[in-house]
């Protein structure tokens, strides 16, 4: 393990005072320090994703950029176009945030293959499609390229958006059918669609953090929060005054989750034979910390790709850990004691998120202000409303902690729960309106 990798381990664990993002190294380039921290060199001599296809359901991309030049991308789908590489596909802003992330991904696993599913080609969330007002809304757009993915039976969806609307029937059928969902949990002030379904459908939520190990300053804690994965200072690339620049840098959950879906990607195609669930199982048994545990700033803990090829996946159960009612069973059995189990559930970070804010922009290494429009993070910081969902440690405790003492009684109350409302879920015909369906990127818009 490189000293990255050792530091985002420790931090995750022990509360320093947060280094500058200048104390920080941020790789070779600048921005690349993700590749170390993760593994990923170490991870491709394993896997390189081959056989394995990711849905990235975002903006249109731009296929000529220099990131995708080698990249096995395959535009499937373009709600604001009949043909998905027609009119919609060009340079400009409004490929600027699908075309980050699918690079993303293809350098996580350069060998996956990625359909691009576009739901809008402009940067307006007003007119998802251009020239077209209105007339569609941004949700509408988002269920028709879900309904897409999951028809196309991808091994792996990654949608790095918040959403003012409903897709929990999409992201049941896409779990239903063996997918894994991977979605960002957002850049605040507060948690939006779908990251809050990681406790009832089993999506994976990501959080980012930096090079120092930090949580960045654009992250909402909460039980909703299931992996941590770098996010802070990313060398994504990006359209600045129109142009294509490959040297800047990003702040947000946005290309933390297109990392993680590149991961994971290695390692289904290490392990073809795996269950979506069993994938999911693996992810949350294989961070950097030694035991399995759970917080509300980094979920099970930082992503640790090489761990989890060198162990096979098959071995769990094939049920879907992130469920509040699986994730109560499956600690309850790593840690039968009722005080253990409240213990593991706040690990000894002492990590805040006062302590946790990610470099300012003066900090950051890299372009000027000015040269990185609308590469920086746009997502303010968490409202410290005093609640204890609002820091890490105190949020934990409340959070598995409060689970783990009612454990016994709501058990059969919350199964029952969760039957209903999987049942209704299936029944209901959504019913959007343009005003649900505005979204937002999360990333790097």
């Amino acid at each position: 393990m490189t000293w990255i990798r050792a530091l985002v381990a420790a931090l995750l664990l022990v509360a320093l005072p947060a280094p500058s993002a200048a104390a920080a190294d941020l790789g070779d380039p600048p921005g690349t320090w993700w590749r170390d921290a993760m593994g990923i060199d170490e991870a491709h001599a394993l896997s390189t994703g081959e056989g394995v296809t990711v849905a990235v359901i975002d903006s249109v991309v731009d296929l000529t950029v220099p990131e995708l030049a080698d990249a096995n991308v395959v535009p499937a789908f373009n709600a604001c176009a009949a043909d998905p590489v027609g009119e919609g596909l060009g340079s400009g802003y409004g490929s600027h945030h699908g075309t980050s992330m699918v690079s993303m991904v293809s350098q996580a696993a350069p060998d996956a293959t990625i359909r691009a599913y576009a739901y809008t080609d402009t940067a307006d969330a007003e007119e998802p499609c251009a020239g077209q007002g209105s007339s569609r809304s941004m949700l509408i757009n988002v269920r028709a390229a879900f309904e897409q993915a999951v028809a196309d039976g991808v091994d792996i969806i990654s949608f790095s958006a918040t959403l003012g609307g409903t897709l929990a029937d999409l992201l049941e059928a896409a779990v239903d059918a063996d997918t894994v969902v991977v979605v960002s949990v957002g850049n605040g002030p507060s948690v939006g669609l779908p990251a809050l379904h990681s406790t009832d459908i089993g999506v994976v939520s990501v959080t980012g953090v930096g090079p120092d190990g930090r949580l960045g300053d654009y992250v909402v804690p909460g039980r909703q929060v299931v992996i941590a994965a770098p996010g802070t200072s990313l060398r994504t690339g990006g359209f600045v005054d129109g142009r294509w620049r490959s040297d800047g840098l990003t702040n947000g959950s946005s290309a933390a989750t297109a990392l993680t879906a590149g991961g994971l990607a290695l390692v289904r195609s290490r392990y073809p034979e795996a269950t979506g669930n069993q994938i999911v199982q693996h992810l949350i048994r294989h961070t950097t910390r030694d035991t399995l545990a759970f917080d509300e700033n980094f979920g099970f803990g930082f992503i640790n790709v090489p761990e989890m090829l060198e162990n096979d996946p098959t071995r769990w159960e094939d049920v879907n850990p992130l469920t509040a009612v699986s994730r109560l069973a499956m600690m309850a059995e790593e840690y039968p004691d009722e005080a253990a189990l409240a213990t593991a559930a706040t690990p000894d970070s002492g990590v805040t998120t006062s302590e946790t804010a990610g470099p300012t922009a003066s900090e950051t290494a890299g372009p000027t202000a000015s040269e990185t429009a609308g590469l920086t993070a746009s997502g303010p910081a968490p409202a410290d409303d005093g609640s204890s969902e609002a820091t890490g440690a105190g949020a934990a405790s409340a959070g598995l902690g409060t689970w783990a003492v009612v454990a016994v009684t709501a058990a059969v109350v919350a199964s029952a729960l969760v039957l209903v409302l999987r049942t209704r879920r299936r029944g209901t015909v959504l019913q959007s309106t343009g005003s649900a369906g505005q979204g937002e990127h999360d990333g790097t818009q």
